[in-house]
């Protein structure tokens, strides 16, 4: 589709799309209630916003600090080699290291970051290793997170539908 503006949508599709951040598994009927519309009229919006391409998915959000084997979360910062062709070969090797749950490309002293969810400091090392042997890979820098204070990716999506 095309890229939108929240603040343009209507303002049931804004309510829709808020009850549906909270809880996707929620009941049409529930919305429609909260909302003041009817369950058919929901059933459409909502087809509608996943036509625009505004609603990808329904997921469920886990919480990894009660998984035993998820225990560590840590950033890893590089720098890399310019090639287009090595970083093309890098990227498509992290992509697929199960423990990477982001990777972005970054402008400034660093060329990357990656947040990992591993099991122990013994993981965390053994990847940042694997990462040494990547072909133009010059330099790390590796955080591990002792607190989460605040984990919402939604929090900029509820302000702007308000």
């Amino acid at each position: 589709m095309g890229i939108i503006q929240l603040k343009k949508l209507k303002e049931i599709d804004k309510k829709i799309l808020r009850h549906l951040l909270q809880d996707s598994h929620q009941p049409l009927n529930k919305i429609a209630e909260d909302i003041g519309t009817t369950r058919q009229n929901i059933s459409q919006r909502i087809k509608r916003l996943r036509e625009k391409e505004i609603i990808n998915s329904y997921t469920i959000t886990l919480n990894y600090e009660n998984i035993e084997e998820l225990k560590v979360r840590a950033y890893i910062l590089f720098r890399e080699d310019p090639n287009i062709k090595i970083r093309k070969e890098n990227e498509k090797i992290l992509k697929n290291i199960p423990q990477v749950t982001n990777f972005s490309r970054l402008f400034g002293k660093y060329d990357g970051l990656l947040e990992i969810i591993a099991k122990d400091n013994d993981e965390v090392t053994n990847i940042v290793n694997k990462l040494h042997t990547l072909k133009g890979i010059k330099e790390t820098e590796t955080f591990i997170v002792h607190t989460i204070i605040k984990n919402d990716k939604n929090a900029p999506i509820f302000n702007l539908l308000e």
